[in-house]
């Protein structure tokens, strides 16, 4: 059976998906990714076909055999490579294959007996019996889409903050020498491109000290300002308040007036409380997710 759900790409590229077959194609934006069983049925032809090529006794009917096993041994080891590939469900539709292959002349003697009509019917009650199972297991996830979603935003947020947070751990050193040059009288502004009109891209590397405008430091000041205010729900509430507060205010006078060594240590150790406290965050939302993720019956 297939199923499409856009709420399960958030999680579906962390490992196996549960489905009976199918690759699952997933895209972790938006898109929705596919959860099929139409490859289970046909690797249990494929297999049908190997066993009736081999009972043939024929030169057709070996040729079908070693393509029917050619593509078994292909999907297994293909498989293995690949983790999306439900490698149980391939091999469940291959044994379903095989078994009908061995047992169609006691089938087709048994076509007018009554245990054929009693077998039908059983297998007709287990159809019903696996759809009202799946009807069950889709209305149970449904239930916790809402969560589900919720919680994977946060994790993205969480997981952007912290990097974000050790960004500002390397921008800071740059832009305390580069304070201390804008403010020193005997270094050229035209050595630190101080009124260039065009800014370079916001990217701080090494040669921050003289090839990045005044303006694009500016800019990643105040970038870094407006990812703290964002987070001050989180890190501006104890028992990190005063480290978020130590570290926007330093953020904030670090290009008015050169800090001192002591102010730059001062914000190390602020900043690192805070990154300790964003990777929190990070691990208690990981863990949250993969309690709905059990709860909701996702593998």
């Amino acid at each position: 059976m297939g199923r499409a759900n856009s709420w399960r790409s958030t999680w579906c590229s962390g490992g196996r998906q549960r489905g009976l077959g199918a690759p699952s194609a997933c895209a972790r934006h938006g898109a929705a990714d596919a959860f099929g069983g139409g490859s289970t049925v046909v690797l249990g032809l494929v297999a049908l076909c190997a066993v009736m090529g081999w009972r043939s006794r024929s030169r057709i009917g070996d040729h079908l055999r070693g393509q029917m096993v050619g593509i078994l041994v292909f999907t297994a080891i293909l498989g293995q490579m690949h983790p999306m590939i439900d490698n149980w469900g391939h091999a469940g539709g291959a044994l379903v294959g095989g078994l009908v292959g061995f047992m169609h002349r006691i089938l087709i003697r048994t076509v007018d007996r009554p245990v054929a009509w009693w077998a039908g019917l059983v297998a007709s009650v287990v159809m019903v019996v696996c759809g009202a199972a799946q009807w069950r297991d889709s209305r149970v996830e449904a239930s916790y889409r809402p969560q589900v979603l919720a919680e994977e935003k946060r994790l993205q947020q969480s997981q952007q903050l912290t990097f974000e947070l050790f960004r500002l751990m390397a921008f800071y050193p740059q832009a305390v020498m580069r304070s201390e040059l804008e403010q020193s009288r005997y270094v050229p502004k035209s050595l630190l491109l101080a009124n260039q009109k065009v800014p370079r891209p916001a990217t701080v590397g090494a040669s921050v000290l003289f090839t990045i405008p005044w303006a694009t430091l500016r800019a990643e000041q105040a970038r870094y300002l407006a990812i703290l205010k964002a987070a001050a729900p989180t890190l501006g509430s104890p028992p990190t308040e005063d480290d978020f507060q130590q570290v926007r205010r330093l953020l904030t006078k670090v290009f008015e007036q050169p800090p001192t060594k002591l102010m730059a240590r001062a914000f190390q150790f602020h900043l690192a409380a805070l990154i300790r406290r964003a990777s929190q965050e990070l691990s208690a939302a990981q863990v949250r997710r993969a309690e709905l993720v059990r709860k909701a019956g996702i593998q």
